[in-house]
């Protein structure tokens, strides 16, 4: 309800000759990645000393985090603006708009610089959770202090439940 109203309200002020407008897109990756990627990766940090039986860097984790969450927002907020200015999608030259182009530009560049800070807190989000599988330190049988039963199981890991499984087996 929300994403068909929000679009029914800012069709007004874009082109409607075009699909979409940039609010369009905002309100779409604000919805998407901002609801189940970045959820996704805050639920891979949950399980990953339970998955895998190592920590990973929680001073990287901070700084990956606030990187992400800082570059989504440039990101995708910069959309919203354009598209209450008029901004349409799918524009392959400024030279097609008059009167905004040098205000578009602004906009976009602004948004490509925190596509840029984005995807530097993703490249250290993957650097340092590869990294703590090698060298990771061992991670305690509830690292987070749940009382839920998967954390309060003897189980480190999926691979000590194989093991033991193949064991049993035997």
């Amino acid at each position: 309800f929300f994403f068909s109203s929000r679009r029914r309200h800012t069709r007004s002020l874009c082109d409607w000759s075009s699909d979409v407008c940039s609010s369009d897109l905002a309100h779409f990756h604000y919805v998407m990645m901002g609801s189940a990627l970045i959820a996704m990766i805050g639920g891979l940090h949950h399980w990953w000393p339970k998955m895998f039986g190592v920590m990973y860097s929680d001073f990287w984790g901070r700084i990956a985090c606030t990187l992400v969450f800082v570059g989504f927002n440039v990101t995708f907020f910069t959309q919203f603006m354009l598209g209450s200015q008029g901004m349409p999608r799918r524009y392959y030259s400024y030279d097609q708009i008059e009167g905004m182009a040098e205000t578009f530009k602004i906009y976009h560049h602004i948004s490509t610089g925190g596509a840029y800070i984005m995807a530097l807190g993703f490249v250290i989000t993957g650097i340092y959770l590869l990294h703590s599988l090698f060298a990771g330190k061992k991670a305690p049988a509830n690292p987070w202090g749940g009382r839920s039963e998967e954390h309060t199981s003897e189980l480190q890991s999926h691979s000590d439940l194989v093991c033991r499984l193949l064991l049993e087996k035997k």
